[in-house]
């Protein structure tokens, strides 16, 4: 398989140090529209090379190429100029690297709010908590405002023994969460 000269000119900046990008832009003209069993082919007209002056910032080089597209009889049907900025990071020991990085937090907190929290405490306290209606006793998880037997809004909690039989299960797969190790939600 052919390497295009952009991918080329792209592994020579890796080379040379410029291993990371900041921005891309890319600009289009059209000359003319397609028409019906038009093919349109890519042509590289140009490319060049410009260095950025970005003061107290990592030095930066723009790479701009250019190509036109033509159909089959070689007439120009659009241009367009595709600008990657790449830069040199600044290089700094490991051991500074490390002592700049921000911990990583291993896990999320949990939502607590005020319908919820007597429950996340009891977590914390290693008990699984039921809510318990008032009025008629209905046992009721996850917890709700309502009581969905008799419409009752008075409850009560009970804690749960730890013991009963099992009688289905599921074991979900989540996703990482950004930024984290984990991929549980925990308290």
């Amino acid at each position: 398989m052919r390497k295009n000269k952009q991918t080329e000119l792209h592994q020579l900046l890796t080379e040379y140090g410029y291993t990371s990008v900041v921005a891309t832009n890319c600009d289009q003209v059209y000359t003319r529209y397609l028409r019906p069993g038009d093919r349109s082919r890519p042509r590289p007209s140009s490319s060049r090379l410009r260095g950025e002056d970005n003061g107290a910032r990592a030095p930066a080089i723009s790479s701009i190429p250019a190509t036109s597209f033509r159909d089959q009889h070689g007439e120009e049907v659009g241009r367009m100029t595709f600008r990657v900025l790449k830069f040199k990071p600044h290089q700094q020991s490991a051991a500074a690297r490390d002592a700049a990085a921000p911990a990583k937090p291993t896990r999320m907190r949990a939502p607590r709010g005020p319908d919820n929290a007597w429950w996340w405490e009891g977590i914390d306290r290693g008990e699984l908590l039921i809510q318990k209606c008032k009025a008629c006793g209905t046992l009721r998880h996850p917890p709700r405002p309502m009581c969905g037997t008799c419409q009752s809004t008075g409850w009560e909690t009970i804690r749960a023994e730890g013991r009963g039989h099992v009688y289905s299960y599921t074991v979900l797969h989540h996703p990482k969460f950004p930024g984290t190790t984990t991929r549980w939600c925990a308290p």
